[in-house]
């Protein structure tokens, strides 16, 4: 391996002496600048993922040739000649790498938390919303001390902007009106004999259920969007 010693220092120098070192350096050092520049000014997302690709090589490959070079001249000075052969596939192989599998992770790290706060606006107060990968539509909220909302990337895909506002304000709809506390409060219930005679579990969530979708309809003015919304889940799960 390279020194962090040699690198500012002999394996530097060397590297700055090698014709063809600096050649690949240029070559490539141009093409990572205009990779990244056309990055910058396209407006269009598949062109800058297009370019994304060259960028990454470029700058891999003067890293792994870097590497290579001085760490064999450092070690066996006869496969330094190889250093060019061996910088190729490694840069391939690590730009597939990052782009494949490194780049896609923090995309959709990023682009599920812009949207998360995105959804926020469609609610009457800020709570945290949080995105689930899941393709299954879905959507629930807590309303402890720490109050959020969970909706799953298969329900944004079946729903419009309008019958997503209004799912996201029925769940909340259920941390105004504490559900979580009532539905604590039921499982304690059921587990006491009298209690549980008492204090009817499913005429409680329905209660609960209705409460929310009153908010939800108060809020938009209309029962339109919740309706849509709940006969698009009902035929998805075949209800």
């Amino acid at each position: 391996m390279v020194e962090l010693s040699c690198v500012f220092g002999p394996c530097l120098e060397a590297f700055s002496k090698d014709p063809l070192g600096l050649l690949l350096l240029g070559v490539f050092g141009s093409i990572a600048v205009l990779s990244a520049y056309t990055i910058i000014t396209r407006e269009s997302i598949r062109s800058k993922i297009k370019w994304s690709y060259p960028l990454l090589f470029s700058v891999l490959f003067v890293l792994t040739y870097f590497t290579f070079t001085m760490s064999c001249h450092a070690s066996a000075p006869f496969c330094s000649d190889h250093a060019l052969l061996y910088s190729v596939p490694a840069a391939f192989l690590g730009s597939l790498l990052f782009g494949y599998v490194i780049l896609p992770s923090i995309y959709l790290a990023w682009a599920r938390g812009r949207l998360a706060k995105s959804l926020v606006a469609y609610l009457p107060e800020s709570v945290p919303v949080y995105v689930s990968d899941s393709g299954k539509p879905f959507a629930y909220s807590y309303g402890g001390f720490r109050r959020w909302i969970v909706v799953s990337q298969g329900m944004l895909e079946i729903l419009t902007k309008k019958e997503l506002q209004a799912v996201l304000l029925h769940e909340y709809g259920h941390i105004a009106g504490n559900t979580s506390i009532y539905k604590a409060s039921r499982w304690v219930y059921s587990k006491i004999p009298l209690l549980h005679a008492v204090v009817d579990g499913k005429l409680l969530e329905d209660e609960e259920e209705l409460r929310a979708d009153r908010f939800a309809v108060e809020a938009q003015g209309t029962a339109k969007h919740l309706n849509s919304a709940k006969r698009k889940l009902k035929h998805y799960f075949g209800c």
